[in-house]
């Protein structure tokens, strides 16, 4: 099947789905009650079914405290560990293959039942036979299938768009796409997740607040991770979370700095599913399959951007906005329209008093600013975008009062010299 049938083929399967769950889902809607939670269970119901891509766009949305109400998100947030199961017949039979032997001989227990069910991989408890509580990770079946069909359709999608509405193309929403688009795929390689896991682990080793699981690599194997056993409270479960919630906010953002701005190796879905907080305060952070890396000379760059633009010296900070990400700016001065209108921007964002903060927003308005003089943001900055527009829906959801300029000028205070 060529590429215009299989992404036509998934455009009308996920029709057919979608109509499916719209006769059931109003057979069984009751009156009344919360509207927004009906829509928000509806669009979970839906996206189950539909497979990975949806849901995963599911949990990006449900991360958005500032785009829809709490009763919507509340439903949706369903899609980060409640999705489909694999049987346990099916799964005994997948990691029998994989290890080659029976899993009797691999674990001294082993739970049926998932304690958590991912867009494309499921979780269960286990022991092996050396005692160790650990956690293993195997992907669905069909799950890379099902993945590679949805993309191939929202390729067509973006494609269309970008050819019919001309504003959206200072987005560059097909170039983006492709960014994103391997890091999806790339959810189904466990080999690869292992690795990143493993790295990240290790620039976290011995940090005062967060945790990464450690890996039982002999104890691995192809399409299967076995980790540590971390027990926590998600961080959507808001009845359950403990502590000083202002405290916890400020050191998930510094956590994800550290990530960022230090590490230049960075966690693409932090979305609440994927961190849990432990009896002792400390955070453990979980699901590799989406991660990025930053080169040498874009994390040097976006340290001094962030540098300059939290300490509000706005000369250097435009500067480097328009090297950073600019696609081929113009030579620029202070007296140039372009420098003035991105300085307002900036200042916007930066520098007006606000405990809001949004990644999208900041970009849809400098695009805006760029369209207007012949230019366009640089591809290559996308999957960084929708890893920030993720952890700050969360630390927002943990303290609605947070103040991210006081913690961002904190950490840049306490790292300048790295």
């Amino acid at each position: 099947m060529n590429t215009v049938a299989r992404g036509l083929a998934e455009m009308v399967r996920a029709l057919a789905i979608a109509a499916g769950v719209t006769v059931r889902h109003g057979l069984r809607a009751r009156r009344g009650g919360d509207r927004d939670a009906r829509r928000g269970a509806f669009v979970f119901a839906l996206v189950r079914a539909l497979g990975p891509i949806y849901i995963k766009l599911a949990q990006v949305l449900a991360a958005q405290s500032g785009f829809i109400s709490a009763g919507f998100r509340t439903e949706l947030r369903g899609t980060y560990d409640r999705n489909e199961i694999v049987p346990f017949p099916a799964v005994k039979r997948q990691l029998e293959s994989a290890f080659g032997r029976p899993l009797e001989q691999v674990f001294d227990r082993f739970e049926p039942d998932p304690i958590g069910s991912g867009s494309v991989a499921q979780v269960h408890r286990a022991r092996l036979r050396g005692g160790e509580a650990v956690a293993v990770k195997l992907v669905k079946p069909g799950a890379a299938a099902s993945i590679a069909s949805a993309l191939t359709a929202a390729r067509m999608l973006i494609w269309l768009a970008d050819r019919l509405v001309p504003s959206l193309r200072p987005l560059r929403l097909r170039d983006n796409f492709a960014d994103v688009r391997d890091a999806l795929i790339g959810q189904t390689d466990l080999a690869a997740e292992r690795r990143s896991q493993a790295a990240i682990a290790a620039r976290f080793a011995g940090h005062p607040f967060l945790t990464v699981p450690r890996i039982h690599a002999d104890a691995c194997a192809e399409g299967v991770i076995v980790m540590d056993y971390v027990e926590g409270v998600p961080l959507y479960d808001d009845a359950r979370l403990h502590g000083d919630r202002a405290a916890l906010a400020e050191r998930m953002q510094h956590a994800f700095y550290t990530m960022v701005y230090l590490h230049g190796h960075f966690h693409v879905d932090p979305h609440p599913g994927n961190m849990l907080l432990m009896k002792d305060g400390r955070l453990a952070l979980l699901d590799f399959g989406m991660v990025a890396e930053l080169g040498e000379e874009d994390r040097f760059a976006l340290n001094l951007f962030n540098y300059y633009a939290v300490t509000a010296l706005w000369t250097q900070a435009v500067e480097h906005f328009l090297r950073l990400f600019v696609d081929a700016a113009p030579p620029a001065s202070e007296e140039d329209a372009l420098w003035k209108e991105i300085t307002a921007v900036l200042w916007s964002h930066f520098g007006a008093p606000s405990n809001r903060w949004s990644t999208a927003a900041f970009l849809t308005d400098a695009a805006e600013v760029l369209r207007r003089h012949g230019l366009r943001l640089r591809v290559g900055m996308s999957l960084l975008a929708l890893s920030l527009a993720t952890a700050e829906g969360i630390l927002h959801d943990i303290d609605g009062d947070i103040d991210f300029w006081r913690n961002a000028r904190r950490f840049v205070t306490a790292n300048a010299a790295a």
